[in-house]
């Protein structure tokens, strides 16, 4: 949780020093980006601990109405999806504006039921490309390790272990494995900000993705 924090911390900062410099990410280092850093990782913990408070509120009201009567699973877990779509947009609303957390969710909700399908289909493709990209770079670290665990069984009477290059090997893919997760997270937080660039420019005519098309470029 905290690497991926760090990393969503940098993206966004990156992200936000590209749209306010007129030399955009050129001679940027990192102790530029140091206050921003902390800044983006202060008000993501803001953001996960109310999220975590408000998905306890959403879940104890479905069970209360499950109580009441299972049929309203009909309509009440189409409608807790419907609601909690637009939370997508909460964090590059927060993280790329001067904004309150509390005015940052009101505006999520605003851009987001105004492009609501817009946010599924991003969150879907997003979704898929990141399980792609997680599963190729990491099916050859369950391979290899379930070999090493077949021969560490087959050769347990005769006290064989697993060599050194091998086991070298299993952590050089172990690296790779993470790689992949985290390339797989920069994939969904680009998406993210795309959609809510896209969503701006619909709803409040403010044209940001120009700027977003120009940093994926980099």
């Amino acid at each position: 949780m905290i690497g991926t924090m760090l990393l969503s911390s940098l993206l966004y900062g990156l992200i936000h020093t590209y749209n306010e410099r007129e030399e955009r990410l050129q001679g940027v280092t990192l102790g530029m980006l140091k206050p921003l850093l902390f800044r983006n990782l202060k008000k993501m913990l803001i953001i996960f601990l109310m999220g975590f408070a408000l998905g306890i509120l959403i879940v104890l009201v479905l069970v209360i109405l499950i109580m009441l009567t299972p049929f309203t699973l009909i309509f009440t877990i189409p409608a807790a999806i419907a609601v909690m779509l637009p939370f997508a947009l909460w964090t590059p609303i927060y993280l790329l504006e001067e904004i309150t957390v509390i005015g940052a969710l009101k505006k999520a909700f605003r851009l987001g039921f105004a492009t609501w399908g817009g946010i599924f289909l991003m969150a879907l493709v997003m979704g898929l490309v990141a399980n792609i990209l997680q599963g190729v770079t990491m099916m050859p670290w369950y391979i290899a390790t379930l070999v090493k665990y077949f021969f560490a069984m087959s050769d347990a009477g005769s006290g064989a272990t697993v060599s050194v290059g091998y086991s070298f090997f299993l952590y050089i893919l172990g690296i790779i494995q993470t790689f992949g997760v985290y390339l797989a997270m920069i994939f969904s937080v680009v998406g993210l900000v795309y959609q809510y660039g896209h969503a701006s420019e619909v709803v409040d005519s403010v044209t940001v993705e120009d700027d977003i098309d120009k940093f994926n470029e980099l």
